[in-house]
């Protein structure tokens, strides 16, 4: 009966111990460190990058330098505010900066989607010449 009681005790005092341990999520990279490591690739004359492999870091460069513009004016817009707006006016300062740069967002997108389709169509054509 005591060694029951005292395992017990123990896996009581163990998952408490386990519950009190806060579990911190891994975080990314920050947007300044991401930017700068892909630019230090970009501008290194020794790596061997293929076209493809260039183009997507140029565009994740691209992406990076808008979410951190977006940011940058988001937290500017909500400081403006104050600490007594309302809800519904933070969330109409978020629309609105959202709205500024949907265009740069869509525009990146086109592009993309631009390129895929040439290369699906691409692929196609060297099906059809090797056919």
């Amino acid at each position: 009966m005591k060694k029951l009681t005292v395992l017990l005790m123990a896996i009581a005092i163990s998952s408490s111990m386990v519950s009190a341990v806060e579990f911190a999520r891994p975080r990314m990279d920050g947007i300044d460190k991401q930017r700068e490591r892909i630019a230090a690739i970009l501008e290194d004359a020794d790596a061997e990058l293929s076209e493809r492999k260039r183009a997507y870091l140029q565009q994740r460069l691209e992406i990076l330098d808008i979410q951190s513009d977006f940011r940058t004016a988001l937290r500017d817009a909500i400081s403006e505010l104050g600490e007594d707006a309302t809800r519904e006016e933070r969330s109409d300062v978020v629309r609105s900066v959202r709205d500024t740069f949907a265009e740069r967002f869509e525009e990146i997108k086109d592009r993309r989607r631009d390129a895929t389709t040439h290369r699906r169509n691409q692929r196609t054509r060297d099906r059809e010449t090797d056919g």
